[in-house]
């Protein structure tokens, strides 16, 4: 394919999305418009972006990702896959013009996600990308109940049972916006961390038309939840938090047994992404369900400038002179 016989620009809206709905592209939901819609909001720091590229008039892949200040192209949050996206037939091709249009468009940094990891990376290589193979656990929900609940590991087991003793209440209802980003804030400053969405973006995750919700509460009280959203028969493990008496109570596992547990039942579904197994701590908890892994690609590039001020500014830290 000749470099003539491809063009870039923003495309339509309808058009983008059926290109993503279409089975011979590796998009998932994170590519969807009404995905990066989420982001099109003054708190979520950056401008979500859709680039596509096509071929006789067709739209043969392209990238989504939040532009941020310093003309950085990054990967949105709460989206782990979004990033590039193409039609299986023209991987190599969407690649090459990828690399055209981010030499042109001359980004400080680009971090963004390639879903695919049977793609060949050497091109990406050639061009000064870093490209880190990340993981993520999937469970075949095309299973029955039974089959799933033999499978799960004996700990897993006891923890969903004593959480079905301990007098609990499952609701499929959205959660109240305020205790829900509550519990889910709460997670990250008991680690002395700041959350790292707002409670717009939560907001918007709630009211999300494709969200599922598995709650569970104790009398009035909601302990713990999981959001997830189907796309192209994937389940993804969006949001989830649990407070610690939910945690020793056992709710956690309970409410991802729920969640597999309905997809399990759907026809439309095939798969449950847990969402990365990246992190041992959570992984472990994850592990449980006995997943299969699946690698994916995080490619990074950043020019001379962003890594010097980086260094800097690591370097300030040490000497206190930043505060």
């Amino acid at each position: 394919m000749s470099d003539k016989e491809v063009t870039v620009c923003e495309p339509e809206i309808g058009e983008w999305d059926s290109f993503v709905a279409n089975d011979e592209s590796t998009a998932n939901l994170f590519h969807s418009s009404m995905w990066m819609s989420l982001f099109d909001n003054p708190e979520a720091s950056g401008v979500p972006r859709i680039i596509a590229f096509r071929h006789n008039d067709q739209i043969i892949g392209g990238v989504t990702y939040l532009l941020k200040s310093l003309k950085r192209a990054l990967i949105p949050l709460l989206s782990s896959y979004s990033g590039i996206v193409y039609d299986k037939h023209f991987a190599t091709d969407v690649v090459t013009e990828f690399l055209n249009w981010a030499k042109e468009s001359k980004f400080s940094e680009i971090i963004l996600c390639i879903p695919d990891s049977s793609l060949n990376i050497e091109l990406l290589k050639n061009q000064g990308f870093t490209c880190e193979k990340r993981q993520t656990y999937i469970v075949d929900v095309s299973e029955s109940v039974e089959s799933l609940w033999a499978k799960l590991d004996n700990s897993k087991k006891r923890q969903i049972r004593k959480a079905e003793r301990s007098n609990i209440t499952i609701s499929f209802e959205s959660p109240n916006e305020d205790e829900a980003f509550a519990l889910f804030e709460n997670t990250f400053l008991k680690h002395g961390e700041n959350c790292p969405i707002t409670q717009s973006l939560f907001r918007s995750v709630l009211n999300h038309t494709n969200a599922q919700f598995h709650c569970a509460y104790k009398d009035t009280q909601l302990m713990g939840f999981v959001i997830s959203h189907l796309y192209k028969k994937v389940a993804y493990y969006t949001v989830a938090s649990a407070s610690e008496e939910a945690k020793h109570l056992g709710i956690p596992s309970l409410l991802v047994w729920q969640t597999l547990c309905h997809y399990a039942k759907r026809e439309d579904a095939d798969t449950f992404d847990f969402m990365g197994a990246n992190i041992p701590s959570i992984a472990k908890f994850k592990e449980g369900f006995s997943p299969t892994l699946k690698n994916y690609y995080i490619i990074k590039k950043s020019d001379t400038c962003i890594k010097l001020s980086k260094t800097a500014l690591a370097l300030a830290r040490r000497l206190r002179l930043w505060k």
